[in-house]
């Protein structure tokens, strides 16, 4: 999956099973609402996404990612990519 495609589904908006709710918001930037996040206000700049989804993401493991960066992120990114879209 292209970077492009990734962003584009991530507009749609969407919820993973596990009830993360993500959306691209007028700003330009990607916001995740998790049940189990107490930041109401987490949001990633669409060149953080891109970092994420080229650079972080290929040469991390999901342990490591979800450490250092953002679990809940991952969590969107690995429904995501489940999909195939």
């Amino acid at each position: 999956m292209t970077f492009n495609r990734f962003w584009t589904i991530l507009s749609d908006g969407g919820v993973s099973a596990k009830g993360d709710e993500y959306k691209v918001t007028d700003d330009g930037r990607l916001h995740i609402l998790s049940p189990r996040n107490q930041n109401r206000r987490y949001h990633i700049r669409q060149e953080t996404v891109r970092r994420y989804f080229t650079q972080d993401i290929p040469n991390m493991t999901p342990q490591q990612f979800r450490r250092n960066r953002s679990a809940y992120f991952y969590n969107i990114y690995t429904v995501i990519m489940q999909r195939g879209e």
